[in-house]
This record gives C-alpha cells, sequence and structure tokens, in this order.
C-alpha cells in the first residue's frame, strides 16, 4: 500500500508541474524570443579625431620636354646631301602663392633649338630665349584689382646667322665680309631686357576650361644691347647680308596686356592666344631720331596650339612675333611646329 501511495503523490506533482508550464506566464512571447542581446558600450576612450592639415598656400609645377629630329638626304634636289640633326629642349616652371585675396604667381619659360647641318658641322642654336616673369595681384573684387609685375627676356647661347649658301654680310659701318654661311651676332645673356608695370587687372571670363585676362598702366622696359648685331635685309641685295648694330635703352609709358587661355574635348587640346603694347611717352633716343610714340609702339603677339596624343606625348605649334622699334625696326617671327615628349616633375 504503501509503494502504491508513493506513486499517486508522484503522478499528481508530475501533473501539477506540466500544468505549470502550459500557464501563459510561464511561456515566452514572440517579441522575446527574437530579441537581440544588446552590445555593451566599449570601455575604452575614442581615439581623438586628427585635424586635417591645412593646405600650403604654395603650388609648384614643372614641366620638362624635349625633342630630338635626325633626317639624312642624298640626292635630293636644292639640298646638300648629308645628315641634319637637331635638338630641342623646353622647361617650364610655376611657383604660384595665394592667400586670401593675394596671389603671387612666378613663370620660368625656356626653349632652346640647337641644330647640326651639314654646312656647319657643328651644333649651333637656331631658337633660344628665357623668360622670368613674376605678378602680384590683389582681389579687391573677384575679377578686379591693382596688380604688379616684374619680368626678364634674354637668351643664353651665342647668337649667330646662318645661311645655306655661302653670302657676304654688310657690317654697321659699309664694310663686306667674304662669303661665308654664317655670322656671329650677340653674347650670351644679350640683349637683355627687364620689364616692369603697375596698374590695374581685369578677368572678364573666368570658367574651368577658358579664361580672358587683361592688364593695363604703366611700363617700363630697359634693354642691354650695346655693341650686338642685328639683321635687317635688304630682299634687293639676293648675295648681300646687311647687318645693323643694336643699342641700349629706356622707354616708359602706357602698356595693355591681353591673354585667353582654354581646353576643348576634354582637356586634349589646350590653347592660348596673347598679346602685349607699350606705347612709350618717355624714353631715351639718339641723335637725329624724330620717330613719333606711334612709330616706336612695341609689340608682342604669342599664339599656340597643343594636341595631347598621350600623357606624355604632344603634338604643338606655337607663333611668336616680336617688334621692338628701339632695338631693331625689323619683326622678329618664330615659328615651332613638333611633336614633343614632356615630363611632369612637379
Amino acid at each position: 500500500m504503501l509503494r502504491y501511495c508513493l506513486v499517486i503523490v508522484f503522478l499528481m506533482g508530475l501533473g501539477r508541474h506540466v500544468e505549470a508550464q502550459e500557464k501563459p506566464e510561464y511561456l515566452l512571447k514572440k517579441d522575446q524570443t527574437n530579441k537581440r542581446p544588446v552590445e555593451a558600450k566599449c570601455p575604452c576612450p575614442e581615439p581623438e579625431k586628427k585635424e586635417e592639415e591645412p593646405k600650403s598656400p604654395w603650388e609648384f609645377k614643372l614641366r620638362i620636354g624635349s625633342v630630338f629630329q635626325l633626317s639624312q638626304s642624298k640626292s635630293v634636289i636644292g639640298k646638300i646631301d648629308g645628315t641634319t640633326r637637331s635638338f630641342q629642349l623646353d622647361v617650364h616652371g610655376e611657383a604660384n602663392w595665394t592667400c586670401g585675396r593675394h596671389s603671387l604667381r612666378n613663370r620660368l619659360d625656356t626653349n632652346d633649338i640647337i641644330v647640326k647641318t651639314q654646312n656647319t658641322g657643328r651644333w649651333v642654336p637656331a631658337s633660344d630665349f628665357v623668360e622670368l616673369e613674376s605678378i602680384y595681384q590683389y582681389y579687391a573684387h573677384p575679377r578686379v584689382g591693382p596688380f604688379a609685375r616684374a619680368g626678364l627676356k634674354t637668351s643664353v647661347f651665342l647668337g649667330r646667322d646662318l645661311r645655306t649658301n655661302a653670302v657676304q654680310y654688310e657690317l654697321p659701318g659699309g664694310e663686306l665680309t667674304g662669303q661665308r654661311t654664317e655670322y656671329r651676332l650677340t653674347d650670351r645673356f644679350l640683349p637683355l631686357t627687364l620689364l616692369q608695370s603697375v596698374g590695374a587687372f581685369y578677368n572678364p571670363v573666368q570658367s574651368e576650361h577658358f579664361d580672358i585676362d587683361l592688364r593695363g598702366g604703366l611700363g617700363v622696359r630697359e634693354s642691354f644691347a650695346s655693341g650686338q648685331l642685328g639683321v635687317q635685309d635688304d630682299s634687293t641685295t639676293k648675295d648681300i647680308v646687311e647687318l645693323v648694330g643694336l643699342s641700349s635703352y629706356t622707354e616708359a609709358g602706357l602698356e595693355l596686356i591681353a591673354m585667353a587661355r582654354g581646353e576643348l574635348w576634354d582637356e586634349r587640346v589646350s590653347y592660348y592666344a596673347g598679346s602685349e603694347f607699350l606705347l612709350p611717352l618717355l624714353r631715351t633716343s639718339k641723335s637725329g631720331d624724330d620717330r613719333t610714340a606711334w612709330e616706336l609702339l612695341s609689340k608682342t603677339v604669342r599664339l599656340g596650339v597643343a594636341y595631347r596624343l598621350a600623357k606624355s606625348a604632344t603634338l604643338l605649334y606655337e607663333l611668336r612675333l616680336v617688334h621692338q622699334p628701339q632695338l631693331i625696326d625689323s619683326v622678329q617671327v618664330l615659328n615651332n611646329v613638333g611633336f614633343k615628349t614632356t615630363f611632369n616633375l612637379l
């Protein structure tokens, strides 16, 4: 009997436990089963955010381009048999500073072409110029303000006049040289021209791919060329080349500068056109020189187009016209057409 009583008591207790599990207060609800544990915050302190370094007001650019050409002719009518070699070096550098409304732009441009032809037998310069320019601008308005400019123009190598056929040179005193294919004209770094100007600038157009820059004011130029020679050839004297003596001078007057630059076709084509004029109101002059200021107007025109074939390969054309009547009353023309490899170092 005792054993049967214990079995009955055990079964009654098990039934109450099962009944207790089925009661609602003992069942987990849906939102409780879907609940995810909350991630505890890390007790470690968060790392401090580094402040962004201020952008430098300086911007530097340096581009070097070079071209080497080799041509050979044999039995070609009108040409001397032999090999012609030419090497061109082009350097463009910038150091620009911008802070608030202040801007300082510094530029270096050089272009040197040396050739070795059949009749010269040695390397001689065919084109040679160096330009340095520094411009300060204060933006009183986003497009207008005062500016000041200083610049230098010169050449590096000895200047020579080269001829394919032998000619006679007529010196400034009237003497004639013997038959020759070249004559030395200028020394290294001569003529040398210094430029200074102050005035106002105006940028009527400023966009990502096109801009126009106008500057006007007072300008001063000093040219050092005493003892140097220039070519002023008379076309009527076929076998005689006339040379004129150059002299140093200073002039000051009204200056106007205009420049337009642009890019096309996803920056594959770039171009520029610029001009510079100086009307001399004050000048040093030789005795007997009664030319007016308009007759002595200095003019410089530049045009250039470049087509980028690849990252470092460019087809280009450049035209430069310079007329400085006080230095020599002839228009100096420089044409460059070619293929150039360029390397951007900065």
